[in-house]
């Protein structure tokens, strides 16, 4: 199996004793899609979810960020754009993303987002977190019944 874009990135973080596992992003997203998610749940994640998708496909603008995320998850992300512009100028703010203004056609404008070095380490440790997180829940659910 070819490696994965974050193969390079978990191996980089990889804590011993964890093995890497080869799912992708729209595998993932296609299990989720099956169950609905408290909207908490999807906001704690946009930034990890925004700055995987920029660092793998590159730059985009705000629409085709919010498409991505919406055709990628099956419709289960469908981050409206009141959400998703005030949250890009978040991350811009942090230093995780770098905007250009570019012009289109005559009149109009759009920026484009890309990810930064800073938001590449950002993305590091958010999937370091990530894979502790679920680790974590995927121990406790295996002493379940259900």
């Amino acid at each position: 199996m070819p490696d994965h874009p974050a193969s390079k990135v978990w191996k980089s973080i990889q804590p011993k004793g964890f093995a890497l596992v080869h799912i992708s992003l729209s595998d993932i997203l296609t299990l989720m899609k099956k169950q609905s998610l408290d909207s908490q749940m999807v906001k704690g994640h946009m930034d990890l979810l925004v700055l995987g998708l920029l660092q793998s496909r590159g730059a985009m603008h705000g629409y085709r960020i919010r498409k991505e995320l919406t055709d990628l998850s099956g419709r289960v992300f469908q981050p409206s754009y009141g959400r998703l512009y005030p949250h890009l100028a978040e991350m811009s703010k942090n230093g995780w993303l770098k905007s250009r203004t570019e012009l289109v056609g005559e009149r109009r404008e759009r920026k484009t987002y890309s990810i930064t070095a800073k938001g590449e380490t950002e993305l590091k440790r958010r999937i370091e977190k990530w894979s502790l997180f679920s680790k974590g829940i995927e121990e406790v659910l295996k002493h379940c019944r259900f």
